[in-house]
């Protein structure tokens, strides 16, 4: 496992997720345009996906314009209140290396 060293400095890409980020589209758009994201969900149960399933997923398989979007969709507070809620077995679905470098990210730019 390569784990991200503590002294990280966030590149540049990610210091516009400092700034307001408009809500573009609604949280059923967005999990219709990601849908292969939810592929074991079966459509009639997509609208009830929960807010940290939803981060969970796109934090661990998603690319970061999927991230971006959950961003706009949720917003960077949501987000992060979410990602740092998650205790017991819900933290450890996070891949290590994903938790790690989104708690320093967020814990900069979501604030």
């Amino acid at each position: 496992m390569i784990f991200l060293p503590k002294s990280l400095h966030i590149p540049k890409i990610f210091s516009n997720f400092a700034l307001k980020i408009e809500k573009t589209m609604t949280r059923t758009q967005f999990i219709q345009s990601h849908k292969d994201m939810f592929w074991y969900t079966p459509a009639n149960q997509k609208q009830n996906i929960s807010d940290s399933l939803l981060v969970e997923t796109i934090l661990n398989d998603g690319t970061l314009a999927y991230y971006k979007d959950l961003l706009r969709v949720l917003t960077p507070e949501r987000v992060a209140e979410v990602f740092f809620d998650a205790t017991g077995r819900q933290r450890q679905n996070y891949y290590p290396e994903i938790y790690h470098c989104f708690s320093l990210l967020l814990a900069k730019y979501a604030h």
